[in-house]
């Protein structure tokens, strides 16, 4: 692409940003890229993406998370090429998506079935809508700072309209927020409401806040708690499904949830979510008791899209390559910080990740933390972007397949210096 408009030095001609503004609220179409509503980008390849000026970057955004392969794997790419070409949406069944929830089923070991959704909040939403069919109750546990999609998180942001923007009366006492990470805490509102509990939802990682993990026998806990009053256990893997493992973070943690919710590292970035669990609770889907509509649900590319990235992670050596590099990514960050003398907290894991800066020591991983320095984070991730390296201003860092050790060697590098300068005084 050419472009003879006049560049502002920031990943954007001078006309975009104000012509975005006149057609979208914020200028943007996911209140997540606010952060950084001015940067436009033209294509991504591999670990790379570049800017509307031609300028390349290292790319630890990965679309928010689901191009685990990198940008544009071909593999993925040929195979959702070549079904589409037979069309996207077939109005009926075709054998790519049972093929594709064959190879999930597979991939992920304990879920008896499937549904195939388009987006991870839709998702969300059908695995409570199912949870509530099964039990036959309405209560819902929630955890404090954990996303499960917009559907769910309909909360607007501080200092809006508290009241206009949020669900009706009657919705929200249905449901009850919970510290993470506290035993005590969900076996006490158990023990008092249990029997009333549809379904205890989380994410088995706090990707979402802070890269927090849980606590030793914490999942554990919670699996034996959800048993005994009849709850349905719900994992939010949206982020951690595919990329902490091949079985996501079940996996990881051996505790197999009732439901769960992928998306994002599924399919290498293509559309589509899934609900997984028993066929006890799907079979409300099944019979009508719920509902599960989608004109894009099991869409032939996107289905193509499944079988290729599972068929790519399947054995493995795609999660041991980012394990590698992401393991060198995190403890070079920590070992920098603290050369320099500034104080970094490093949570998570190789595939994904979540550094602030903070003012006290960052204690374990699975403990309250100091509130990080966001806008200090906000000028170190300014820094990086000066430097040709593109991070979220939120502080998650993800890695893929396609990053190598030639990037992490840069990456490092570019941090070494903005850390510099923040040690003699610029912070």
């Amino acid at each position: 692409m050419t472009d003879d408009r006049a560049d502002d030095g920031h990943g954007m001609t001078t006309d975009l940003r104000p012509r975005a503004l006149d057609v979208a609220p914020g200028g943007v179409h996911s209140n997540a890229r606010l952060g950084h509503a001015e940067m436009f980008f033209e294509r991504g390849s591999g670990a790379h993406v570049q800017d509307v000026t031609g300028r390349r970057y290292i790319d630890y955004v990965l679309g928010r998370g689901p191009n685990l392969l990198g940008h544009a794997p071909q593999a993925v790419l040929k195979a959702a090429n070549a079904a589409a070409e037979s069309g996207m949406c077939l109005g009926s069944q075709h054998p790519l998506e049972v093929l594709a929830a064959e190879k999930l089923r597979s991939l992920l070991g304990w879920p008896g079935m499937l549904r195939f959704t388009t987006t991870g909040s839709e998702a969300a939403e059908l695995a409570l809508r199912v949870a509530r069919a099964y039990t036959g109750r309405q209560e819902i546990v929630r955890f404090e700072g954990h996303y499960h999609g917009w559907l769910v998180d309909d909360a607007p942001a501080p200092g809006a309209d508290q009241t206009a923007a949020r669900w009706p009366a009657g919705v929200d006492p249905w449901t009850h927020m919970l510290p993470w990470n506290d035993e005590h805490a969900l076996r006490t509102l158990l023990e008092r409401r249990g029997t009333r509990i549809a379904a205890v939802i989380m994410e088995p990682v706090m990707f979402n806040h802070g890269g927090t993990l849980p606590a030793p026998g914490y999942l554990r806990a919670c699996r034996r708690l959800t048993e005994a009053c009849g709850a349905q256990l719900i994992f939010d893997e949206i982020v951690t499904g595919a990329r902490l493992a091949p079985g996501g973070a079940a996996e990881v943690f051996g505790v197999t949830p009732d439901l769960a919710m992928y998306a994002k590292g599924i399919a290498a970035g293509w559309p589509v979510a899934a609900v997984a669990g028993h066929r006890a609770a799907l079979s409300m889907v099944e019979d009508g008791t719920v509902n599960h509509r989608g004109t894009y649900n099991g869409s032939t590319a996107s289905m193509a899209a499944v079988v290729a990235t599972v068929d790519a992670i399947a054995d493995g050596q795609v999660h041991r390559h980012i394990e590698a590099v992401g393991s060198r990514l995190m403890s070079g960050f920590a070992e920098i910080a603290d050369k320099v003398g500034v104080r970094l907290r490093v949570r998570g894991f190789p595939a994904a990740f979540y550094i602030a800066l903070v003012d006290r020591d960052p204690g374990e991983p699975w403990e309250e933390a100091a509130p990080p320095d966001m806008s200090g984070y906000r000028r170190l991730v300014a820094g990086l972007v000066d430097r040709g390296i593109w991070a979220s201003a939120r502080g998650n860092w993800y890695l893929s397949a396609a990053h190598t050790h030639d990037d992490i060697s840069t990456t490092l590098r570019g941090f070494r210096d903005v850390l510099a300068s923040f040690a003699a005084g610029d912070r």
